[in-house]
């Protein structure tokens, strides 16, 4: 499950997958930190505010729409931020 790509992912988070979700979170847990982080400058609000992140992933992946070709490509990356 590691080599799958974000969206891959997200469509199984879709389906309430548990492991899914643990991968995507850890391949994505250290960016969220440090922007947090950055706009923050508080280590603490900042693991608070990556939880609270994705904990709203995991609320909202219903609404993820996987990508699709054209000028409207979205990526799991853009939709996290």
């Amino acid at each position: 499950m590691d080599d799958a790509t974000d969206e891959e992912l997200m469509d199984r988070v879709q389906h309430r997958d548990r492991d899914a979700f643990a991968v995507l979170m850890a391949r994505h847990l250290d960016a969220v930190h440090a922007f947090n982080y950055r706009m923050t400058r508080n280590p603490e609000d900042a693991a608070d505010l990556a939880q609270e992140t994705f904990l709203r992933v995991w609320n909202s992946a219903a609404t993820w729409r996987p990508v699709r070709p054209g000028p409207t490509q979205v990526k799991f990356t853009t939709w996290l931020h």
